[in-house]
C-alpha cells in the first residue's frame, strides 16, 4: 500500500517555460521522417498493411508467414522509430511536469531513456524465450511476439505527429497533446494485452500459462521500469 501511495502522490510541478522544444529534438524528428519516407519509397504497402494487421488477425498471421518479424529492414526502421518516439514522450512528460525520474537532463536524459526502452524490450524477448523453454512449447508466443512489435510500430507512427506538434505549441497546449500521446500508448498496450489473451484462450492455452505470460512478459518489465525511474 505504501508503494502505491508513493506512485500517486508523486509531486507534479508544471514547467514554467513557454515551450518544450530543444535543439536536439529536431534531428530526432528528421531521422524518423527520413526512415518513414524510405519505407514508403521502398516498401509502399507496409504502412497500410500494419493498420490492416491491427484489425484483421487472419491477415496478420498471413503477414507473419511472409516476413521476418524482427529482421526485415522495414520492421527495423519502424521499431527504431518507436524507440525514438516513445523515449521522447517519456522525456517530454518529465520535462513538462518537472520530474526527475532519470539522472541528467537534455540529450543525456533522452539517451538514457532510449537505453531504458531497449533494455525493457530485450528483457521481454528474453522472457518469451524463457517461457518457451520452460513450457517446451510455442503456445502462440511467435504470434505474441509479432503482436508486440506490430503495436510498437503503429505506436511510433501515431506518436510522431502528436509529439512533433507538442514541441511547437505553448506548454498548456503541449500538456493536452502529451496526455493524448500517453492515451495512445495505454490504449494500444491494453489492446495488445487483450488480443494476446483472447488468442491464447482460443488456442486452448492453460490459464496457468497465461498468468505465467503476464507475469514474465508484461508485469516484470513494468516493475523494472518503475524501479529504474524511482517510483
Amino acid at each position: 500500500m505504501e508503494y502505491l501511495t508513493t506512485i500517486f502522490v508523486y509531486d507534479l510541478t508544471p514547467r514554467s517555460e513557454q515551450y518544450l522544444s530543444e535543439g536536439w529534438m529536431i534531428p530526432v524528428f528528421v531521422l524518423c521522417l527520413l526512415g518513414f519516407a524510405w519505407v514508403r519509397v521502398n516498401y509502399g504497402r507496409r504502412v497500410p498493411q500494419l493498420f490492416s494487421n491491427l484489425l484483421n488477425v487472419r491477415l496478420m498471421r498471413q503477414t507473419m508467414r511472409e516476413e521476418l518479424v524482427l529482421t526485415h529492414r522495414a520492421s527495423l526502421v519502424f521499431s527504431s522509430m518507436f524507440v525514438l518516439q516513445v523515449s521522447l514522450l517519456f522525456y517530454l512528460l518529465n520535462v513538462s511536469w518537472s520530474l526527475q525520474t532519470l539522472p541528467g537532463s537534455g540529450l543525456a536524459f533522452y539517451g538514457k531513456a532510449v537505453v531504458l526502452v531497449i533494455l525493457i524490450y530485450t528483457i521481454k524477448l528474453l522472457g518469451i524465450q524463457i517461457v518457451q523453454w520452460v513450457t517446451m512449447s510455442d503456445y502462440s508466443l511467435s504470434e505474441y511476439t509479432y503482436n508486440i512489435f506490430l503495436m510498437n510500430k503503429i505506436m511510433g507512427i501515431l506518436l510522431f505527429p502528436i509529439l512533433l506538434c507538442t514541441i511547437f505549441v505553448d506548454t498548456a497546449s503541449a500538456r493536452i497533446l502529451l496526455w493524448a500521446a500517453a492515451g495512445v500508448v495505454v490504449i494500444l498496450f491494453l489492446y495488445r494485452l487483450i488480443r494476446g489473451m483472447l488468442t491464447a484462450i482460443t488456442q486452448g492455452v492453460s490459464p496457468v500459462y497465461i498468468i505465467l505470460y503476464l507475469c514474465t512478459l508484461e508485469i516484470l518489465p513494468l516493475l523494472l521500469l518503475f524501479k529504474v525511474v524511482g517510483f
